[in-house]
């Protein structure tokens, strides 16, 4: 999306930062390039608020280097990042204070936020990376905006080796 794609009024931007990357234990330089990334691709703006929930490790990630403003949300379990943000802004809220809507994740989960935010006139982009765009999503036809995620994006623990079962 370029500067004269995005429309005028302020914009909500929701990220679920591990779905983007489609890595909880992401370490280095390559986390705040993808917050970086799906903020430009969603077309932030002054103005805009932005609010991240990811795990505590990932969001000590965005402390240690300069990156846009926003309100981190701490997350845990299984769609701990999908529900502290869904509780942290309902679909009622969005459309009395907002004019668009980003939502940085594909899970099926923000499917009625979505379709809220649409269904009141507001204009809704979805922005997505390492993890996949749910039906539930495509359904609404939304804007899907796909992120590449860079391959500098270390991981904290490394995947257990496969072990060839045998005689030693």
């Amino acid at each position: 999306m370029s500067a004269t794609d995005v429309p005028a009024g302020r914009a909500l931007h929701l990220v679920d930062l591990e779905n983007v990357i489609g890595d909880p234990w992401a370490t280095g330089p390559g986390v705040a390039e993808v917050y970086e990334t799906v903020l430009t691709t969603g077309g932030h703006r002054a103005g805009d608020i932005v609010v991240v929930a990811a795990n505590r490790w990932l969001l000590a990630e965005l402390g240690f280097v300069a990156h846009t403003s926003c309100q981190k949300l701490v997350a845990h379990g299984p769609d701990g990042a999908d529900l502290a943000l869904l509780d942290w802004a309902d679909a009622s809220w969005i459309v009395q204070r907002f004019e668009r809507l980003v939502v940085a994740s594909g899970d099926g989960i923000f499917a009625d936020v979505v379709r809220t935010a649409r269904g009141s006139g507001l204009e809704v982009d979805v922005v997505f990376g390492g993890g996949a765009v749910s039906n539930r999503i495509r359904a609404l036809e939304a804007e899907l905006w796909p992120v590449t995620v860079p391959a500098k994006c270390g991981r904290r623990y490394p995947r257990a080796a496969k072990v060839k079962a045998g005689r030693r």
